[in-house]
């Protein structure tokens, strides 16, 4: 009798349905990765304030439109920006190219805040450019403040130690 059931067209299309529908739900991604990145919808003030704020910072306006029009999220890029402190040594130009080829901007402006902040003399345009190679730059940055703090090593020589050390595949898989 079980086989004569599903020999009935009304039973292959329930059973089509059914099997389309449960393998539609295992392949939806869980509501934590979804939850990861902080997804929220992007409005056109997003948009508008991001120009402004890079104009503000002494971009240019073509460069600062460019910048917020390629952003998956443009506040996130002008809040990289004006997080950044650097005065007059570094361009705006650099801190808005590495806030703009990262993933997580905000974690860029992060591991820069937290690396100058524990050593003041440090080189700038260094600490930059680490922190934007980093692929876990809040990680990164806890690397070279501990290994600075914790040995006679200057910045530039933990900046490179860890950078060697933090982004190996293994321990980004973690």
């Amino acid at each position: 009798m079980p086989h004569s059931a599903l020999r009935s067209p009304l039973a292959r299309v329930s059973a089509l349905v059914l099997t389309t529908a449960g393998l539609l739900v295992l392949a939806l991604p869980t509501s934590s990765a979804l939850a990861s990145y902080r997804y929220r919808r992007v409005r056109t003030s997003d948009y508008d304030e991001c120009t402004a704020d890079l104009i503000g910072r002494g971009a240019a306006e073509a460069v600062a439109a460019t910048a917020c029009a390629s952003a998956f999220h443009p506040r996130e890029v002008s809040r990289c920006v004006a997080g950044i402190g650097g005065g007059e040594t570094l361009v705006v130009s650099d801190v808005l190219e590495a806030c703009r080829s990262v993933r997580r901007p905000e974690d860029l402006a992060q591991c820069f805040n937290q690396i100058v902040g524990d050593d003041e003399t440090a080189n700038l345009s260094s600490v930059l450019s680490h922190c934007r190679r980093s692929l876990l730059p809040n990680e990164f940055a806890n690397c070279v403040v501990g290994i600075k703090n914790g040995s006679t090593l200057t910045t530039d020589r933990a900046l490179a130690t860890c950078i060697d050390a933090v982004d190996t595949p293994g321990r980004v898989v973690q």
